[in-house]
Protein backbone atom coordinates (compact mmCIF):
# COMPACT_ATOMS: atom_id res chain seq x y z
CA UNK A 1 0.00 0.00 0.00
CA UNK A 2 2.85 2.88 1.04
CA UNK A 3 3.88 2.19 -2.78
CA UNK A 4 0.78 2.78 -3.74
CA UNK A 5 0.80 5.85 -2.13
CA UNK A 6 4.29 6.98 -3.45
CA UNK A 7 3.49 6.62 -6.38
CA UNK A 8 0.19 8.41 -6.74
CA UNK A 9 2.10 11.43 -4.80
CA UNK A 10 5.15 11.40 -7.68
CA UNK A 11 2.31 11.12 -10.17
CA UNK A 12 0.72 14.51 -8.32
CA UNK A 13 4.16 15.66 -8.34
CA UNK A 14 5.22 15.14 -11.46
CA UNK A 15 2.01 17.09 -13.00
CA UNK A 16 2.21 19.74 -10.71
CA UNK A 17 5.58 20.43 -11.68
CA UNK A 18 4.67 20.46 -14.91
CA UNK A 19 2.20 23.10 -14.84
CA UNK A 20 3.57 26.82 -16.07
CA UNK A 21 4.34 28.39 -14.40
CA UNK A 22 5.64 25.90 -12.00
CA UNK A 23 4.12 26.17 -8.26
CA UNK A 24 6.23 28.02 -6.04
CA UNK A 25 5.47 25.63 -2.90
CA UNK A 26 3.61 22.42 -2.37
CA UNK A 27 1.93 22.19 0.78
CA UNK A 28 1.93 18.74 2.17
CA UNK A 29 -1.09 17.27 3.89
CA UNK A 30 1.81 15.82 6.31
CA UNK A 31 5.43 15.17 7.47
CA UNK A 32 5.35 11.95 5.60
CA UNK A 33 4.18 12.96 2.36
CA UNK A 34 6.46 16.05 2.75
CA UNK A 35 9.28 13.98 2.91
CA UNK A 36 8.44 11.67 -0.37
CA UNK A 37 7.68 14.93 -2.22
CA UNK A 38 11.44 16.18 -0.73
CA UNK A 39 12.69 13.55 -1.98
CA UNK A 40 11.12 13.75 -5.49
CA UNK A 41 11.95 17.15 -6.23
CA UNK A 42 15.82 16.36 -5.31
CA UNK A 43 15.73 13.61 -7.28
CA UNK A 44 14.81 15.83 -10.41
CA UNK A 45 17.17 18.41 -9.51
CA UNK A 46 15.40 20.78 -7.97
CA UNK A 47 16.54 23.55 -5.15
CA UNK A 48 14.60 23.67 -2.11
CA UNK A 49 13.68 26.73 -1.12
CA UNK A 50 15.11 28.10 -4.05
CA UNK A 51 13.09 26.60 -6.85
CA UNK A 52 10.78 25.37 -5.19
CA UNK A 53 9.31 25.19 -1.62
CA UNK A 54 7.59 22.64 0.49
CA UNK A 55 5.56 22.83 3.36
CA UNK A 56 5.10 19.89 5.60
CA UNK A 57 1.54 19.86 8.35
CA UNK A 58 1.90 18.00 11.54
CA UNK A 59 5.64 17.78 12.60
CA UNK A 60 3.76 14.57 14.40
CA UNK A 61 7.36 12.75 13.34
CA UNK A 62 9.77 15.34 14.42
CA UNK A 63 11.74 14.77 10.98
CA UNK A 64 11.60 18.40 10.32
CA UNK A 65 14.99 18.85 11.02
CA UNK A 66 16.28 16.03 10.01
CA UNK A 67 15.72 17.71 6.35
CA UNK A 68 18.83 19.86 4.58
CA UNK A 69 17.65 22.60 4.61
CA UNK A 70 14.32 22.12 7.29
CA UNK A 71 11.54 21.29 6.67
CA UNK A 72 8.88 23.98 7.43
CA UNK A 73 6.05 22.24 9.24
CA UNK A 74 2.87 23.40 10.87
CA UNK A 75 2.91 21.84 14.01
CA UNK A 76 0.13 20.80 15.80
CA UNK A 77 -0.76 19.80 19.27
CA UNK A 78 -0.42 16.66 20.09
CA UNK A 79 -1.75 15.73 23.95
CA UNK A 80 -1.23 12.33 25.55
CA UNK A 81 -3.82 9.50 24.48
CA UNK A 82 -4.79 8.87 27.66
CA UNK A 83 -4.75 12.98 28.87
CA UNK A 84 -7.24 14.11 26.23
CA UNK A 85 -9.46 10.45 27.11
CA UNK A 86 -10.11 11.55 30.59
CA UNK A 87 -10.71 15.36 29.70
CA UNK A 88 -13.09 13.74 27.16
CA UNK A 89 -14.28 11.87 29.92
CA UNK A 90 -14.94 14.20 32.88
CA UNK A 91 -16.34 16.62 30.56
Amino acid sequence: MISRITSTAVQFLNEALARRPRPDCLICGNDRVALVAYQHLLSVGLRIPKDIGILGFDNMVAIGDLFLPALSTIGLPHYDDRQSGGLAYHT
